[in-house]
């Protein structure tokens, strides 16, 4: 007895064989798992989170310095968990697709060695290669699209801070007073830390982890141009509001930070201007290059 199906497997009287999937079915799954890691890449802040997290286990600096990437923060799997999982599921789904593609187009039917298969097959190898070498092109466009769908919450937060700059505590006032911390509805609690940078806050411990939905980074800093500098989660990006005409420039930071004896270190970094464009009149989204002061 035999019966014969056109199922994706078939089933005998010996054992069960199963069949690989049709040239197209498996073409068109590959091109829908590079749809999806794109529009991941766009939509979602936490894409470029997972590559780091991966290139960095992986001993792949390299890879993040040609895409421009020479500053990192490790988040693990308590933050992208699910994350890494689903980048693994596309991994293996897109590698396991472009296989079978490969098999219908040397060892298929007739109609899967033909010509036009192996021109498709070429385009979609590709398709693939084209990922990673466009993928500065491709997150910076996901990150100007998230920006500008965040521009008037930011607003709303840079109204406040214009009204009200939070002050640092002064010798003998006790940090925390309600002069040195503001609540910002979007961007979270930001606090003044230092008498030494008045025009620099810091978020407050109790906003992290970082939300990766909100793309508002740790610092926001006041201009000299009387402007708002908000950092953004790739701290050598930033969003800037200059309303009375000025436009981003380079400038430099110092960062504190206590060693395990509880002493104070400074820290001097140099954020040199790479490139702006204005998103809005008076707001605009900023490269910088991030260095150790000389």
């Amino acid at each position: 007895m035999k019966l014969n199906s056109d199922a994706t497997t078939s089933v005998s009287s010996g054992p069960m064989r199963y069949r690989f999937p049709s040239f197209a079915a498996a073409y068109c799954g590959s091109v829908a798992v590079i749809l999806v890691l794109v529009a991941w890449s766009v939509v979602d802040e936490s894409f470029s989170n997972v590559l780091m997290a991966v290139c960095l286990k992986f001993r792949l600096e390299q890879v993040l310095i040609s895409w421009g990437i020479t500053t990192w923060q490790f988040h693990g799997w308590q933050d992208l968990g699910p994350r890494f999982v689903l980048f693994g599921i596309l991994l293996l789904l897109g590698v396991g697709l472009n296989a079978v593609v490969a098999y219908r187009i040397f060892f298929g039917d007739r109609e899967s060695r033909s010509l036009r298969s192996l021109l498709l097959g070429v385009a979609l190898c590709g398709a693939w290669l084209s990922l990673p070498l466009s993928y500065k092109e491709i997150a910076e466009a996901g990150h100007r699209w998230r920006v500008q769908r965040i521009l008037p919450y930011l607003a709303k937060d840079a109204a406040m801070l214009k009204a009200e700059w939070p002050q640092p505590s002064q010798l003998g006032e006790p940090a925390g007073s309600p002069t040195t911390v503001i609540y910002l509805p979007f961007s979270g609690i930001f606090v003044a830390r230092s008498p030494d940078a008045p025009n620099f806050l810091s978020k407050s411990s109790a906003c992290y982890p970082y939300s990766f939905s909100k793309q508002t980074g740790a610092w926001i800093w006041k201009t000299d141009d009387g402007g708002l500098r908000f950092s953004t989660l790739d701290h050598e990006i930033a969003v800037e509001h200059h309303p009375h005409g000025g436009t981003p420039k380079s400038f430099n930071q110092t960062y504190g930070s206590m060693d395990a004896s509880g002493k104070r270190t400074d820290t001097d970094y140099e954020y040199a201007l790479v490139k702006y464009e204005e998103l809005e009149p008076g707001w605009f989204f900023v490269w910088y290059s991030c260095r150790f002061a000389q």
